[in-house]
């Protein structure tokens, strides 16, 4: 064999991609770890970017370029020599080539893009764009002309620029990419300008690179004259330097580039989720200049303006004090078609390669996986409290954390927020509005931390839940501890001070909330009956702040004139002039409580949503009013009917035209007939049912019990996904939580009809199982406030979150299917089960693999699509998108070891069953990292429980692997 030969056979053989792929995806991992410790940009470069990687600077190792180019070069060498064209393989040539094109577009896009930013204020025009990351140091003349310049490449300690067009020398003394600000010591007189008074030293670099501030400390001299001066980034005023009369000025900034057309801003818009700064959404008018040519036009998130090969995308904001700047990202991207081709092209041979392995009836059927089901109507069953129907008070609108929800679902969030629990929630919140002086003293505050007793000098309780009254009176003890706590970065806080700091946040909220209603609530006055005008239609009857609004200046004034008459001496008073004067005093201390009491936004006036006390503050009145003081009156009477009455007449007024009166009724229905909790029952009934047929050996026991029972389950999960989607109208899939009741929904359907297809009851076992164990895990990422969030502006696009997040958690659905297939097949390999190709449990590990590889690699492509539309890159190495592009890898590199021979069965059926630690990777251990565009956020006693399982998981595959080697072994020395 030639030389040629063997590097052929070497370039094309399937060896070289098993073992390259392995070290690709740990770099992934090393990677996507460091990126919470030396952030994003520093991680990218060393990780990603550098085609050598130094450890302890003495030995290299390959980076990712070099292994990126293995594995190009392996699949060139293996479509050319060793692809013989049949149409059976056609979907797999197909997946090949779009993989080449992929990595030729990441070669081109590496070796010519470039991104940076312009920042504009309204009226402001520009041409240059600024890099994100370089700096530049620049001399100047003095109109601004740039006369040179020095890159980051070249700003080393030491570097001597000599230009001929200046009549001076410099020399960099020292380059700090994030600089400590220090008095200067031992000054001489060549420091000038700032030089003189401060000193440049090298600080840490910040994980966010953006927010390095960059300084520079250099030696201006010619043969006269010497000076030393100091630079920082983005300070406007400059350093100058005088030679024969021509002044020369200095500037470390960004790196700038022209563009070849300028962009004006003209206009600025930005729309918050309502009662938040959270933005929902930002647009730029912009005004383009080319030349003769201008016209307008309009830049938003995820509609950007593109134009001669650049594309600018609204990328955020900035709030100054002379008004709002938006920032838009600017890409020059010439190899940005090659992500779309090579996606439409992987995504056709993934698909043909499904169905052509499948034969048509099964391909048929196989079609049905997704098919969505019909939505049964929910029954009502309101909790109601003592004597009073809370169901009509619980679906009125209120706005709470950036959207308008059902009273009833407000109460849920703040109750599981103060109390950890949703037990009562609409009872305990009408207690707290209309009856606060008993809330006080009711236990509503959760403290589970006993240092946190210790210090507040509160006993244990059973319930771990206390009263406003027991915390207050230990925190007010304790205020200048909190005040500290708040002094130093959150970041550093330890966990008691955390805890500390939550409840006193809980406290105040509960605060807030007992003084919310108080204008509806009657006062502990009753005006005399021989009351003067204009006060007498309020004697002798119970009144409130509200029945008093219209009369405050009249007692004001009547008050005046009393005090005038016989000064302050209230002993002679009359029964009538000191009633008037409790009645002002009371009222003016319930308005000053009140001040500032916004929680409770259910008011809707002049286009907003208000707070009572924000109502009256503002002198606006309502018609609302009179029926919440109804419902007040009713309360503290004891009167149901008046209740029921006053509640409806809430009901029945007319909403705001933007409120969708349907949706707060579905989500009223969602809260008190949890679809997933019944679901969830019903697994657990068909797990007893499947544990009954072992005992009772029916045959027809799990077709006719089990699967009607898991179906009605399923049907639940798709009512409450439906009932989700229509609420917050947008995919299910934007939080940890609905991931999991969406992978979970995903796997039921898949189980079924599996089960439908083949009859075996192990499907049952599987979808049962399963279903209850990620029901428990979704319940257990629902602990915390409303599970129905807003979205960032970044992540507010439907289409691209439905098609990619939709795609990506069904991969997560069939891989854990796949892995847990694969577990079972493993324990049968060890009870001496014998495996082989044509194996119908095998057939249905590798159909659900390949299902898995094809959703988590359409996912991962559209993924890059809708970054591409909306951020102006197709890969920026967001922790969630190398856990997405770490499960393609893994069943790219599983499905190829089998069929190109590298994996055995066993090996195979381990790597597959690993599939569950590369899935709980991707899923939720990202997340712990808190970091990337779209972390869905996660506390750090997680941490300890994806390691558990790593660790359980690991074991039990070593050791079953162990096993059956071990096996086979024997039976090979028979």
């Amino acid at each position: 064999m030639t030389i040629w030969n063997k590097i052929s056979a070497f370039l094309s053989g399937a060896r070289l991609l098993h073992f390259t792929l392995p070290i690709l995806m740990a770099y992934i991992v090393i990677g996507t770890v460091s990126q919470k410790y030396i952030g994003l940009y520093q991680a990218t470069q060393i990780f990603f970017s550098n085609p050598v990687i130094w450890v302890y600077d003495a030995f290299p190792f390959p980076g990712m370029p070099i292994i990126v180019a293995m594995i190009f070069f392996n699949l060139t060498f293996k479509l050319i020599f060793k692809s013989p064209f049949h149409p059976k393989k056609i979907g797999i040539m197909l997946t090949h080539i779009g993989a080449l094109l992929l990595l030729v577009g990441g070669l081109f896009t590496a070796l010519f893009s470039s991104e940076g930013y312009i920042a504009l204020a309204e009226g402001e025009s520009s041409n240059i764009v600024s890099d994100y990351h370089f700096r530049e140091f620049v001399v100047m003349d003095k109109n601004g002309k740039v006369i040179t310049k020095l890159d980051h490449k070249n700003m080393l300690s030491g570097q001597i620029i000599n230009d001929e067009a200046l009549p001076f020398t410099i020399k960099i003394e020292e380059y700090c990419v994030n600089c400590n600000i220090t008095a200067r010591e031992n000054k001489t007189d060549d420091y000038q300008g700032m030089a003189m008074h401060m000193q440049l030293s090298a600080a840490p670099i910040k994980n966010n690179d953006e927010e390095n501030m960059a300084g520079l400390t250099y030696s201006v001299y010619d043969a006269d004259q010497k000076a030393i001066f100091v630079s920082i980034e983005d300070v406007p005023k400059y350093p100058s330097f005088t030679v024969n009369d021509k002044e020369y000025s200095f500037a470390l900034r960004r790196e700038q580039r022209a563009i070849p057309f300028t962009i004006e801003l003209l206009d600025f818009e930005k729309e918050s989720h309502p009662g938040t700064q959270m933005a929902k959404s930002y647009q730029s008018t912009v005004l383009v200049k080319d030349g003769d040519l201008q016209w307008e036009s309009v830049i938003s998130m995820n509609a950007p303006l593109r134009y001669k090969g650049y594309t600018f995308f609204q990328s955020s904001f900035t709030q100054t004090p002379k008004g709002e700047i938006s920032v838009f990202a600017v890409v020059w991207n010439v190899g940005r078609s090659f992500p779309y081709i090579s996606g439409i092209v992987m995504c056709l041979g993934l698909i043909l390669h499904l169905f052509l392995r499948t034969p048509k009836t099964k391909a048929k059927k196989l079609a049905l996986i997704l098919l969505a089901l019909g939505l049964t109507p929910l029954p009502s069953h309101a909790q109601e409290a003592p004597n009073l129907d809370t169901h009509l008070l619980g679906q009125l609108p209120i706005l709470h954390e950036g959207r308008v929800k059902p009273i009833d679902s407000f109460a849920r969030a703040l109750r599981k927020e103060l109390s950890g629990t949703e037990n009562s929630a609409m009872p305990w919140l009408i207690d707290v509005l209309f009856d606060p002086a008993r809330a006080q003293d009711r236990p509503t505050l959760k403290i589970t931390n006993p240092d946190i007793l210790t210090l507040l000098n509160l006993d244990k309780s059973p319930n771990k839940l206390y009263s406003y009254n027991q915390v207050s009176a230990g925190l007010a003890q304790k205020q200048e501890r909190v005040i500290a706590i708040l002094q130093v970065d959150e970041n550093e806080w330890t966990a008691p001070q955390r805890d500390l700091i939550q409840i006193q946040r809980n406290l105040v909220t509960l605060q807030t909330l007992m003084a919310t209603l108080t204008p509806f609530l009657p006062l502990n006055i009753i005006l005399p009956e021989t009351v003067e005008k204009p006060f007498t239609h309020l004697a002798a009857k119970p009144i409130n702040f509200v029945d008093t609004i219209t009369l405050q200046d009249d007692l004001q004034q009547t008050l005046k004139s009393i005090m005038a008459q016989k000064g302050d001496d209230i002993e002679s008073y009359t029964n009538e002039e000191q009633a008037l004067l409790q009645l002002s005093y009371t009222l003016s201390m319930l308005q000053e409580t009140g001040n500032g009491k916004a929680l409770f936004n259910a008011f809707w006036s002049e286009g907003t949503w208000r707070a009572p006390w924000s109502m009256i503050n503002a002198n606006l009145s309502s018609d609302i009013f009179q029926k919440w003081s109804a419902l007040g009156k009713a309360y503290h009477q004891g009167d149901a009917d008046q209740w029921n009455k006053a509640a409806a007449a809430l009901h029945d007024a007319p909403l705001p035209p933007s409120i969708r009166g349907n949706a707060l009724r579905v989500e009223y229905i969602y809260n008190q007939y949890n679809p997933f909790y019944i679901s969830f029952l019903i697994g657990l009934g068909a797990v007893g049912a499947l544990l009954l047929s072992l005992f009772c050996y029916g045959q027809n026991l799990p077709r006719q019990i089990v699967l009607p029972l898991l179906t009605s389950g399923l049907l639940c999960q798709v009512a409450g996904i439906a009932a989700r989607i229509y609420i917050l109208e947008r995919a299910p899939v934007s939080t940890l939580y609905e991931t999991v009741l969406f992978v979970s929904c995903v796997m039921t359907i898949y189980a079924l009809i599996s089960y439908v297809r083949q009859r075996k009851t192990l499907w049952l076992w599987l979808c049962a199982c399963l279903g209850i164990f990620l029901q428990i895990l979704g319940f257990s990422h629902n602990q915390d406030g409303d599970s129905f969030v807003m979205l960032s502006a970044v992540l507010n696009t439907n289409f691209w979150l439905t098609t990619h997040v939709l795609c990506i958690t069904a991969g997560y659905a069939f891989c854990a299917i796949t892995s847990l297939l694969a577990h079972y097949a493993l324990v049968l390999m060890a009870r001496g089960k014998d495996f082989a190709p044509q194996n119908d449990l095998f057939k249905n590990i590798h159909t659900a693999a390949l299902i898995s590889l094809f959703f988590a690699g359409i996912g991962t492509v559209l993924g890059g699509i809708w970054a591409d539309q909306s951020w102006g890159r197709f890969w920026g190495w967001d922790p969630k998108e190398n856990g997405a592009m770490l499960i393609v890898l893994w069943l790219i590199w599983s499905l190829h070891g089998r069929i190109s021979g590298q994996l055995r069965m066993t090996g195979f059926l381990c790597a597959l069953s690993y599939t569950s630690v590369i899935l709980a990777l991707s899923w939720f251990g990202v997340n712990i990292l808190s970091v990337g565009l779209h972390a869905y956020g996660f506390t750090d006693s997680a941490a300890w429980i994806l390691g558990a399982f790593i660790a359980i998981e690991t074991t039990f595959i070593a050791l079953i692997a162990f096993s059956i080697h071990q096996q086979q072994k024997q039976a090979a020395n028979v």
